[in-house]
């Protein structure tokens, strides 16, 4: 720690406020402070650990007590030291509980002690700094981890009050070991030292833990040594190896079986098919009549369904005619019923023009006449209707006739497929060929379903 500037207000001998530059030392490291008795050479030692610690540099003083008995009320106690401390720069301000007049009316108040640590590295004379710490016991234990001392130690270390000196000198060894390892910074050392304890007994744990495993693995092993260990080691690993070959022989045994037997599943597989197309291939050949019977059942089916259809349509048609017929001549003979009742009334209305009476009578008589004229025009409607019922006649003719040119189609595809069934059955001569003409029975049994699906829904659902 270097001091750089101490400014005393009403401390100790101080009344007034008292300023010690030390930079006006100019870096002089060595320097004499002397006066007569009472001067206050000491306060200036207990100021600096006053403002440092809140404590005396004897011990021997009570920091409340330093007020100064010349200061005037007003004034109050209160020590500022700068000081640098390697690179950087602080200052410490702090004030001891004191009494001070009141701000309302007379007497005297007690202030409680305040305390404030500035960081002004780089800082202008002016400017206060940045601040670290705040309150009388904060400051203090910022100072100790700054100083890297307590009080006790700074006392005896850095700041030696009159007659205190031989205290260090007669301290006890641990006293005096723990101030001079503060002063010398030897802590590291003694972390090194622990640490290297520490690794030590870590090793000294794991070395006795691997011992005991040993033991524990020989007694075990019923060794009496590792040597012997070693050997057994050895004679296993060798029998390992012999093992080992003794797998690989089996493993490839296990795959020359298991390609032989999916050799074996896949013949049992085609003997299965084989077996299920002579299955399939002897059903068919016992359904044989059976299928022959359907064929002409449906034929004749075919047949009669065809013929049925057209002869209800021909019939129906027929009667259509027949009823224009009879209409066309009933109409005829009313029309010529009209023109015979009309050539009596024109003679009746040529011999009686003059008769006012009856002329209304006849007139009457050719309305009526006329009505009957519009009936006979019903007669040429009855022929268009004849005329409809001879197309729609033709227009079955040629359905009926579409309708035959499939089902002989669909006989000449049965016929062929029927053929390609026999032809099959005779040429069967393995197990082989027999599943391959079975595979064919079947495509044709789907291609005939094909055929019969083309035919009309009337004839389709009377064959099935």
């Amino acid at each position: 720690m270097k001091p750089l500037r101490l400014v005393i207000r009403a401390f100790g001998p101080y009344a007034a406020e008292q300023l010690f530059d030390f930079s006006a030392l100019a870096g002089r490291s060595f320097f004499l402070i002397h006066g007569q008795t009472g001067s206050g050479k000491t306060s200036i030692l207990d100021a600096i650990c006053f403002v440092l610690y809140g404590q005396t540099s004897g011990n021997q003083r009570d920091p409340e007590r330093m007020r100064s008995d010349h200061a005037a009320p007003s004034t109050p106690t209160e020590v500022v030291f700068d000081f640098a401390l390697g690179h950087d720069a602080y200052r410490v301000r702090r004030t001891p509980r004191q009494p001070r007049p009141k701000k309302r009316g007379s007497g005297l108040m007690i202030q409680d002690p305040e305390a404030t640590l500035w960081k002004r590295t780089g800082c202008a004379p002016e400017d206060e700094g940045s601040p670290q710490a705040d309150g009388w016991t904060e400051v203090t234990d910022y100072v100790e981890q700054l100083m890297g001392f307590q009080c006790d130690q700074f006392r005896q270390v850095v700041l030696l009050p009159q007659g205190q000196f031989q205290k260090l000198l007669l301290d006890t060894s641990a006293g005096r070991q723990s101030i001079l390892e503060r002063l010398f910074q030897v802590d590291r050392f003694a972390k090194i030292e622990q640490t290297l304890k520490e690794a030590a007994t870590t090793v000294r744990k794991k070395s006795e833990a691997l011992r005991t495993r040993r033991d524990e693995n020989l007694r075990q092993s019923g060794a009496a040594s590792p040597e012997e260990l070693q050997a057994r080691r050895q004679v296993i690993a060798i029998s390992i190896a012999a093992a080992n070959i003794d797998v690989q022989t089996l493993a490839a045994a296990k795959a020359h079986a298991q390609a032989q037997w999916s050799v074996a599943k896949e013949i049992a597989a085609k003997l299965a098919r084989r077996d299920e197309a002579l299955k399939l291939l002897r059903n068919l050949e016992a359904r044989r009549e059976e299928f022959t019977l359907k064929q002409i059942e449906h034929e004749r089916a075919v047949k009669a369904a065809a013929l049925a259809d057209a002869e209800a349509s021909l019939t129906a048609r027929d009667g259509e005619a027949q009823t224009a017929r009879q209409n066309l001549d009933a109409k005829q003979k009313s029309l010529a019923a009209a023109n015979r009742q009309k050539e009596n009334a024109e003679r009746q209305h040529a011999t009686e023009a003059a008769k006012g009476p009856e002329r209304e009578s006849l007139q009457r008589k050719i309305t009526q006449l006329e009505e009957m004229v519009t009936k006979v025009r019903d007669v040429d409607t009855a022929r268009i209707a004849l005329a409809r019922a001879a197309s729609a006649f033709k227009d079955h003719t040629t359905e009926r006739d579409d309708r035959a040119a499939a089902l002989a189609k669909f006989r000449s595809a049965f016929q062929t497929q029927e053929q390609g069934l026999k032809t099959a059955t005779e040429a069967a001569g393995s197990a082989k060929t027999l599943a391959i003409e079975a595979q064919n029975a079947k495509l044709a049994a789907e291609k005939r379903k094909k055929l019969e699906d083309l035919l009309p829904p009337h004839l389709r659902t009377k064959h099935r």
